[in-house]
């Protein structure tokens, strides 16, 4: 492991907050409409059990609140807020989650039949707890995992060891067991996420790095290709900077000459030139000095 990616390992999920809560809503709506199929097949098993209107008033509920999520999701991606409301944001789908969460959990506890046995309702309930505790779009935030869930469990398995023997007691023992296996797979699943934004994070930093060295690389390459000399006409010397020196093979640091030794590294053919580019500069027809030409090694 190199050291940028145990610097990226060491990083909390915490740090990853903007990102989890960006996700978070992405995803989030993408199981309301398995949550009202649910609901609609845990109605009709419910229908003749217990008073209509209870079911009734129960599927408004989890339509007003499902619209909640919906309105909730469309209100982020309107606003687009920056990272340090991430924290806000996560807060209020958490407070969302809560109420459908707790929704669900009262109406085992509301939607009881006292004329039937608690097994006849059972598996609607069960089959709502999967497609409320299954939903992909919870693995960015633990929190609102968290407040979905124990809601809707708490009071399902409080109610089924209160009312006593051996089936109510195995059913309970079997939901615990339920629970389990369901917070064991959503923790990995946000385990997986969370090294998904590691892993992403990390290309982020090494390709920084890989254009910081490019461009790099591409200054000290220009600079390479560029000779300085400065003329200090007081003291009629030309000084010549390190890549002179290097050129000349005389050394790497700059290097004191007279305008006739400059001269002289002047290869015969380009002294026309070079005497015109300089006559230019001089009489201020250019504002530059600018000449190509060969120079001869002085070592």
């Amino acid at each position: 492991m190199t050291a940028s990616r145990a610097a990226i390992g060491a990083i909390s999920s915490a740090e990853f907050l903007p990102q989890r809560v960006s996700l978070l809503y992405r995803l989030s709506g993408n199981d309301v409409p398995a949550i009202l199929l649910t609901s609609a097949v845990a109605a009709f098993a419910l229908w003749g059990y217990i008073s209509e209107n209870l079911i009734v008033a129960w599927l408004i509920w989890l339509v007003l609140a499902s619209l909640v999520r919906i309105l909730l999701n469309r209100a982020y991606r309107m606003r687009r807020p920056g990272p340090e409301a991430a924290a806000r944001w996560e807060g209020f789908f958490c407070l969302t989650s809560a109420l459908i969460g707790t929704a669900w959990g009262l109406t085992v506890m509301l939607l009881y039949p006292e004329r039937a046995q608690f097994h006849e309702i059972l598996l609607p309930f069960l089959i709502g707890s999967v497609a409320m505790g299954l939903p992909p779009a919870l693995a960015p935030s633990p929190k609102s995992f968290a407040c979905l869930i124990v809601p809707i469990f708490a009071p399902l398995i409080g109610l089924l060891f209160s009312q006593g023997g051996a089936f109510n007691t195995s059913a309970g023992i079997l939901i615990l067991v339920f629970s389990a296996v369901l917070l064991a797979l959503y923790v990995s699943s946000n385990q997986t996420l969370i090294e998904t934004l590691r892993f992403s994070r990390e290309n982020e930093l090494l390709l920084e790095q890989v254009k910081e060295q490019k461009e790099r690389l591409d200054l000290a390459l220009e600079a390479a290709n560029i000779l300085i000399w400065d003329w200090d006409a007081r003291r009629t010397s030309v000084l010549l900077d390190g890549s002179w020196a290097i050129i000349l093979r005389v050394g790497k640091e700059t290097r004191a000459l007279t305008l006739d030794e400059l001269a002289q590294m002047v290869h015969p053919d380009d002294m026309p030139k070079v005497k015109q580019a300089l006559s230019d500069c001089l009489n201020g027809g250019e504002s530059e000095y600018l000449a190509v030409h060969r120079v001869k090694t002085l070592a």
